[in-house]
């Protein structure tokens, strides 16, 4: 993982911020720092980088934990993340760009806020995944659970795992050296990649337990299976022979029996089918005798002989009904005729209103003859007047410029003379403010303002020994407390312990005896259970309802199943449900015990470390308030405790004089320095009025020059247009000459008279055009009605009771010529249409007559009611099937008669005269019943044996398994004890250890170059960490003796072995580590810096440290220097010193 770029806004103490590590300087530094006061957010750049990635800080953590962790100035929560933003802002948020060790580029985001409501909007975190080779270049994912898991996929840690080893923040440098075993564990396999031993250990546990399930399911189904004695075996073949003899004689019999029954039923269809045919023979002679099979053959006949009448008849019908819807649309037309009439009167009407118009419009051409020519080239005259108005614009826009400019010349000049006199005045008031700094600078110069700081300075650090030695005071006698307590509370613990692993050896002898007898009960139980199972099976073989019982010679009514016979089991069953329930209840309160003394045992174990601790503890505060009480120069704290309080209290009182002293001094010489800090702020401001002055006198007069220049040239422009205008007017006097005052009228309102000169220009031409569209409207016209008159005198000739001059109606028609000639045809085609239908009629009137002569039996009405029918096809049909009904029912009578003597002539012998089909039926379905029952006994016996044979197959094969699996459960029970244990951890714990063991032999490398008093190692299989004391022969010990300064640099060894280590692609570009150096004394700090240096060598790695040292300031070049612009913001500068 590569940091690229950290964006800041509104966090903690810091209001906006970016720190660019792909940059200079950052970029290839080996080593940076981050400096500044303390609470101005330093540690926030650190935090930054935690809530950008994971949502929250080591601090956050810590106040989850219900501690209270500052940011800055703030107190923040981890149920309130709201506090982390900057006091007196309404939304906060953090951005880091990285490149994630799968090699893609990514941007994580935090932002926090208010929303309009002035209510909390809730944290929340977003990532882009920026893919350079794809497409779709961004992708921005939401949601904490999805976040969070891809995040760790692309740094390759958890949150936990981050902080322990690239970003060691306050107060939590020591975690990893102190954290507990599957913590530890979690961590190295995160880092080097060795999970697979978790997973072989878990998956190891998982298929041996699945094989021992195996083993015993094969087993349960190999002994559940049940095999037939010879004996039995030979009794079921015997019993199948017998009944198979049985069922051959019942077939002898059904198939006699049934020959019998078809003979029966043959006899009683033929017997119904003839009398069915004879009933409809009946029906179809007696059709032949009713009423509607005459009429039908008479109507039959007469259809036949009248095909020709009846065209004829029907086509005078229809030639009637045209004569009527023909003498409908004469009428419609007539009132059409009348209409188009009324047009052809307009049209006239409309010739006439036209003559009318066009003799008006010459007569008001002839008026303005005289101003044609102006008319004609009004355009040209209006685009000279037009550039007449604009010069006169023109002229008098330069008249008014040139009066304005005179003005502002006289005013500016007022104000020149008096910023000249401001000049003069500001001059003389900084030559005398001069003179006021030079007094100030001599009384000032009289004290020694170094020597008062340096002897104050003094005062302060004794001010802070005394302080320190009070508190060392203090912690020392809260340590002897601690000391006492905790020796009593572990002196408690282990007797309760003792007593309960008592207990629970009492109860373990309990828990082996209700073993032994539950055994033997189940024992007993599987072996009755087994008895019972077969002696019902058997039972059930051999006996049969309505059988006698062998043993009391009663009748057997039901067969037991097994069911019924295992209830003989249920007192047995409940004896060892009850002894199980009290085995469990023992084996709980043992659980208990047991637990409960482990974990008595465990917490007062924990107590050893922190004995020891406080032990170690007490004899250092001990030691150090000695070398304070030296420092101090008063008397040993071991000596007399008393003496030394008053002491420390005489040497406060002096002190505190001391410093009053040198204050009140001090105050002086600050009161000088301000009276002269703002003297010299008043002279600057006093020179800052006199630039402004002669800055406000140079403006002014160039402000009078651009105004002298402004007037010259008006002046020339107002010559230049009045000849414009003078020319202008001499080119339009050729055509508005005509025109009486037309100088007068352009000089007074030119657009008026523009505008006026163009509407009449305008009418003129209007009305001429106006002219010419009559007189081509009338022509038309008159076309127009000559084609309509020609229409009406051919209409007329047709309908000669149509009298157009008997219209006198007038009505506009659209197109009324086109109508008229459409109409004309309509017109004639309709009267020869007529005349031809007419004609048609009296024709078929003789041919009607004709017939009606030949055919008395048939009229017209007659005639018509033929003309009526439907479908005669029907009728003939209907006849014809009745008389094909009567013929086809006479020959299926007598070949059935014919068949029926036959079949009587062939009777079975086997019948007797009683029986009947009802009869034979019955017997039949009797032994039928009989032979199903003998042949389902057959079955049932042949599938006994065949059950038999599969079960003996099927007993070797079951076995075979059930070997197979046994030994496949036997090898991996062994793989589990050796690599699974109770836990499913052990192979863990062997893989672990050898990598905690690698680890540690290469931080103890780290840390020889830093400490050589200290070695680290482990036991093989434990991840517990083990302290050697070189100086005390490699004494061991635990990570909690150490001091501050050593668990720091055993610390910085660990985190940086673990940087060695990791697995490939999961290496972070940079360590954080925030704190712990000021612990080192200056040998010691000269050993890190010298080691953090050549880490960008070792391992690739950068560092960044955090620290108020002065020595890492001169010695670390590049820094990010977070400076407190007020109480509530800082900001952050990232500077090079070997640059400046």
């Amino acid at each position: 993982m590569k940091f690229k770029k950290l964006t800041i806004k509104n966090l903690a103490s810091i209001g906006s911020a970016e720190i660019d590590f792909a940059a200079a300087p950052l970029e290839g530094a080996p080593l940076f720092l981050i400096t500044g006061e303390t609470g101005a957010g330093k540690s926030t750049i650190l935090d930054a980088i935690c809530l950008a990635l994971y949502g929250t800080t080591p601090r956050l953590e810590l106040a989850d934990s219900r501690e209270k962790a500052t940011f800055g100035s703030v107190l923040a929560t981890a149920s309130n993340p709201i506090n982390l933003l900057r006091h007196g802002t309404s939304e906060g948020c953090v951005e880091l760009e990285f490149v994630g060790t799968n090699g893609l580029e990514y941007i994580a985001r935090w932002d926090a806020g208010y929303t309009r409501n002035n209510t909390i909007r809730p944290a929340k975190n977003y990532l882009t995944i920026i893919d350079r080779g794809s497409i779709h270049s961004e992708q921005t994912l939401m949601g904490k659970v999805a976040l969070t898991e891809i995040v760790e996929n692309a740094v390759g840690l958890d949150f936990n795992q981050f902080c322990r080893t690239t970003m060691l923040a306050q107060g939590q440098f020591t975690q990893f050296l102190k954290s507990k075993d599957g913590e530890k564990a979690d961590i190295l396999e995160k880092i080097t990649g060795t999970e697979i031993y978790s997973e072989i250990g878990h998956k190891i546990s998982a298929i041996a337990k699945e094989k021992e399930q195996a083993y015993q399911l094969q087993h349960n189904l190999t002994d559940g299976i049940t095999l037939l004695s010879d004996e039995e075996v030979a009794n079921v073949n015997a019993e199948i022979g017998k009944t198979e003899g049985e069922i051959a004689n019942m077939r002898g019999e059904i198939s006699d029996l049934q020959i019998g029954h078809d003979w029966l039923d043959t006899i009683q269809r033929m017997e119904k089918a003839i009398a069915e045919l004879s009933e409809k023979h009946i029906a179809f002679v007696r059709e032949t005798e009713t009423e509607q099979f005459s009429e039908d053959s008479a109507v039959v006949a007469q259809w036949d002989i009248t095909e020709d009448a009846r065209q004829a008849i029907q086509r005078v019908d229809v030639c009637k009904k045209y004569l009527e819807n023909c003498s409908v649309s004469a009428q419609k037309m007539r009132e059409q005729f009348e209409e188009l009439v009324a047009g052809r009167n307009f049209e006239e009407k409309e010739i006439k209103r036209i003559e009318c118009e066009t003799i008006e419009l010459e007569k008001q051409l002839s008026e303005s003859a005289h101003l044609v020519e102006i008319y004609e080239n009004v355009s040209d005259i209006s685009a000279q007047l037009a550039r007449y108005e604009s010069a006169a614009r023109l002229n008098k826009e330069c008249a008014e410029k040139k009066t304005e400019s005179e003005r502002q010349m006289s005013t500016w000049g007022l104000e020149l003379e008096t910023a000249q006199k401001k000049v003069e005045q500001a001059t003389a008031a900084a030559q005398s403010k001069q003179s006021e700094i030079d007094a100030k600078q001599q009384e000032l110069a009289a004290y020694d303002t170094k020597s008062i700081a340096d002897k104050l300075l003094n005062l302060s650090h004794r001010k802070n020994d005394i302080a320190k030695l009070r508190e060392s005071i203090a912690k020392r006698d809260a340590a002897s407390e601690n000391l006492n307590n905790t020796n009593v509370r572990y002196g408690d613990l282990m007797a309760l312990a003792e007593q309960e692993t008592q207990q629970s050896s009492n109860l373990e002898k309990e828990i082996e005896r209700a073993q032994s007898e539950l055994k033997q009960q189940e024992e007993l139980y599987a072996k009755m259970a087994l008895t019972v199972s077969d002696w019902a099976a058997e039972l059930r073989g051999k006996l049969s309802k309505g059988d006698v019982c062998p043993v009391c010679g009663t009748t057997i009514e039901s067969l037991l199943d097994d069911e019924s016979c295992r209830s003989n089991l249920a007192p047995i069953e409940a004896d060892i449900k009850s002894r199980q329930e009290k085995l469990n209840d023992l084996r709980v309160s043992r659980n208990a015990l047991v637990l409960s003394a482990k974990n008595h045992k465990a917490e007062a174990t924990k107590l050893l470390p922190e004995i020891q601790s406080l032990s170690e503890t007490h004899r250092q505060l001990v030691d150090l308030i000695d070398a304070q009480c030296m420092s101090l120069g008063i008397i040993s704290y071991s000596d007399d405790a008393t003496g030394v309080m008053m002491a420390l209290d005489q040497i406060s009182i002096e002190t505190e004089e001391q410093v009053l002293g040198l204050t009140e001094i001090q105050h002086k010489v600050t009161e000088l320095q301000s009276q002269l800090q703002k003297l010299n702020m008043e002279k600057n401001e006093l020179h800052s009025a006199e630039v402004t002055t002669r800055d406000e006198a140079s403006r002014i007069e160039s402000k009078i020059s651009s105004a002298r220049e402004m007037q010259n040239e008006a002046a020339k422009q107002i010559i230049e247009t009045d000849n414009v205008m003078a020319q202008i007017l001499n080119d339009v006097e050729k055509f508005l000459c005509v025109i009486e005052n037309w100088r007068e009228a352009v000089s007074d309102n030119v657009k008026h008279f523009t505008k006026r000169l163009n509407d009449q220009a305008q009418q003129y031409l209007s009305s001429k055009n106006l002219h010419n569209s009559k007189r081509g409207e009338k022509e038309l016209l008159i076309g127009k009605l000559a084609r309509t008159n020609e229409s009406i005198k051919s209409v007329e000739q047709f309908w000669t009771d149509w009298v157009a001059d008997a219209v006198a109606e007038c009505r506009e028609i659209v197109d009324v010529d086109a109508k008229w000639q459409v109409f004309a045809i309509e017109a004639s085609t309709l009267a020869g249409d007529i005349n031809r239908s007419k004609s048609e009629i009296e024709q078929l009137d003789g041919i009607l007559q004709a017939f009606y002569r030949q055919n008395e039996q048939i009229d017209e009405g007659r005639l018509r009611q033929l003309v009526s029918i439907g479908d005669i096809n029907k009728i003939r049909e209907r006849l014809q099937k009745t008389l094909n009904g009567i013929t086809e029912s006479e020959g299926a009578i007598k070949t059935k008669q014919s068949e029926l003597t036959l079949h009587k002539s062939q009777r079975p012998k086997s019948l007797t005269d009683e029986d009947t089909v009802a009869v034979v039926a019955e017997k039949i379905a009797l032994l039928q019943q009989a032979l199903m029952s003998k042949t389902e006994q057959i079955g049932a016996a042949r599938q006994r044996l065949k059950i038999n044979e599969e079960n003996i197959k099927k007993v070797a094969v079951e076995k075979a398994k059930e070997e197979l699996l046994y030994k496949d459960f036997i090898s991996w029970k062994g793989l589990k004890e050796m690599f699974g244990g109770n836990d499913n951890n052990k192979f863990r714990k062997i893989a672990q250890g050898y990598v905690l063991n690698d680890l540690l032999k290469r931080a103890n490398v780290y840390l020889s170059k830093l400490n050589r008093r200290y070695t680290m190692d482990c036991d093989m299989g434990t991840l517990t960490i083990r302290m050697h004391d070189n100086y005390q022969g490699g004494e061991q010990g635990p990570v909690d003796i150490l001091s501050g300064g050593e668990s720091f640099m055993v610390s910085l060894s660990l985190a940086l072995a673990l940087s060695s280590i990791n697995r490939r692609g999961m290496n972070i570009d940079t360590l954080f580590i925030d704190e712990g150096f000021g612990t080192l004394s200056g040998e010691c700090l000269n050993s890190v810096m010298r080691m953090l240096e050549q880490m960008k060598g070792l391992n690739g790695r950068s560092v960044g440290v955090i620290s108020h040292v002065d020595a890492m300031k001169e010695r670390i070049p590049v820094q990010i220097h977070v400076k407190r612009i007020d109480d509530s913001c800082s900001e952050i500068k990232i500077v090079d010193t070997t640059m400046a």
